[in-house]
């Protein structure tokens, strides 16, 4: 049979005849017993696996005896949990914060009794700290977790599957890492002239970009410039000047915008930063007369 490393295994030996009883038994080394109880329990912890225990000889308190059945063999489970594969283990995962991860799982166990318990942990920032985890839909106890939303960006959160025998050995899937950062913040503009400045016919305006931050994914900056107000918008190139022209004259007629956008799990869209220009018409000369 097979038993946990460390723990007792009771051998019980049924006599006939008058107590009290010798034996003899041997698991390499020769040990004698004398008893009373019948049958008598021979309690034992094997220090390695596959030790075998024999019943060399038994006596009663007239006589010689001979044994039956005399022979058993103790094997031991292993103390190793070596946890299944966890494909998606592999690298960390970047997502905005807000973003919900999805569920992911880890293969079978092997090793120990293979009688398994399983709980997922959590370490926050990744300390090697780690306590019970919190699961989006509750359940921390199979093969398969479903981490909750994401919502503090610029942080990280790492989790695992532990895995426990019916022995009391400990084993850990590998983990798995999620780095959590900003949403989308888009460029903002450094208008020449000033935003919301009233420029000639004639007149240029441009403007220039500091960087936008935040979002994973592909992150895209968009610059895009309008004409008539913003009915419709073309592509801009940062520090290009635009010409004020006759057709351009009115209230905010000109107008240059920057947004940042990304595709990762959890990002939204950085808002849409515009600046604006009025354009006023050429003044008319006056006539002179005499």
């Amino acid at each position: 049979s097979t038993i946990c490393a460390g723990s007792t295994a009771n051998l019980m030996i049924s006599f006939t005849g008058t107590a009290p009883f010798t034996f003899t038994y041997s698991d390499g080394t020769s040990h004698n017993v004398t008893t009373s109880d019948n049958p008598y329990t021979l309690m034992v912890t094997p220090a390695s696996s596959g030790i075998t225990y024999s019943l060399v000889s038994v006596s009663d308190a007239n006589c010689d005896g001979t044994v039956s059945g005399s022979t058993v063999t103790l094997n031991l489970y292993g103390t190793t949990i070596t946890s299944g594969a966890c494909a998606s283990c592999a690298s960390p995962v970047v997502l905005c914060a807000g973003g919900n991860p999805g569920q992911f799982s880890v293969g079978t166990a092997t090793g120990g009794d293979g009688n398994y318990t399983y709980q997922w942990q959590e370490s926050v920032g990744c300390t090697g700290t780690w306590v019970n985890a919190t699961a989006q839909d509750g359940v921390t106890n199979t093969l398969s977790f479903d981490p909750p939303q994401l919502i503090t960006a610029n942080s990280s959160i790492c989790y695992r599957l532990q895995i426990t025998d019916g022995c009391g050995n400990v084993g850990y899937s590998d983990t798995k890492t999620y780095n959590v950062v900003a949403d989308p913040v888009s460029p903002t503009l450094n208008p020449s002239p000033a935003d919301g400045t009233t420029v000639c016919v004639g007149a240029d305006v441009s403007a220039t970009f500091n960087a936008g931050s935040g979002g994973t994914g592909t992150i895209t900056d968009t610059y895009l410039y309008s004409t008539d107000g913003g009915a419709t918008w073309n592509t801009y190139v940062p520090g290009t000047a635009i010409t004020a022209t006759a057709g351009m004259v009115g209230s905010n007629m000109i107008q240059i915008s920057a947004q940042r956008t990304a595709t990762g799990t959890g990002c939204g869209d950085g808002a849409v930063n515009v600046v604006k220009w009025s354009v006023a018409a050429q003044p008319v000369s006056g006539t002179l007369t005499k």
